[in-house]
């Protein structure tokens, strides 16, 4: 029943993300044209906007000229759509960069965040959560997974505003409000961001503290508790090694 309501969240969340990006990509694809048709010059003319608007908009266009329109707003939303995709990629290659302390200002730093589990269930366990990780998945219930893969959304999601905040800066380029939009975008992204980051590393280290034991009592004596010969022998098992 669960794994049923579990895929049913899925789905929804997944067309929910496709409806967003769509949207937003739409948003994008707008501030661009703006920007293209009034420049930096004539910034808040939307006389001017209006005017062109209306003559793109034309009753008296063929039908054929207002089918290449259509074509050329959907391209330019799916265009802006897989741009964000990319953007947001390398917004999270950034953050998890060793990059200089000023940068801090523009970008969140989450690489000793994100890396934080991996070093304290090493300290603590002697295991690494590398090793780990894809055998404790398999003995995981629902209710973790799903939890898990809802907080790393939300992360994902903060990332996906920081994509955003870096392509409204480049279109300030053109138009001089979407450089404020990207400003304030680029601010919102980075104090969420690690917010995000900082509750998918406790879901993460509370998962291991909470369920290694289920896959201890798989891999070692059920009845004995988690030792650091057990740890070795565990490592022996993931690495396929006669030692640790």
């Amino acid at each position: 029943m669960l794994t049923a309501v579990v895929a049913d969240l899925g789905k929804n969340l997944a067309g929910r993300a496709l409806a967003e990006r769509w949207l937003t990509g739409l948003v994008y694809a707008a501030v661009v044209a703006v920007g293209c048709v009034l420049g930096q010059s004539q910034w808040s003319d939307f006389a001017e906007l209006a005017t062109k608007t209306n003559a793109a908009l034309s009753p008296t266009r063929t039908a054929g000229q207002t089918l290449m329109i259509g074509a050329a707003v959907v391209a330019a939303v799916w265009a802006s759509a897989k741009a964000a995709e990319v953007m947001q990629a390398g917004y999270g290659w950034l953050t998890t960069r060793s990059l200089p302390a000023a940068t801090a200002i523009v970008l969140p730093r989450l690489k000793e965040v994100l890396e934080g589990p991996e070093k304290r269930v090493r300290e603590f366990y002697k295991l690494s959560l590398v090793d780990l990780w894809p055998r404790l998945w398999i003995v995981l219930p629902d209710a973790p997974k799903t939890a898990l893969w809802e907080s790393r959304q939300r992360l994902d999601g903060a990332l996906r505003i920081g994509g955003w905040s870096l392509l409204y800066l480049a279109a300030g380029i053109l138009w001089w409000p979407a450089l404020a939009v990207g400003v304030v975008l680029c601010v919102y992204a980075n104090a969420l961001c690690r917010i995000r980051a900082a509750e998918y590393a406790a879901m993460v280290e509370s998962v291991v503290d909470v369920h290694l034991h289920d896959l201890s009592t798989v891999l070692l004596d059920p009845d004995a508790p988690l030792r650091p010969s057990g740890a070795q022998t565990m490592t022996a098992i993931f690495r396929k090694s006669m030692g640790a």
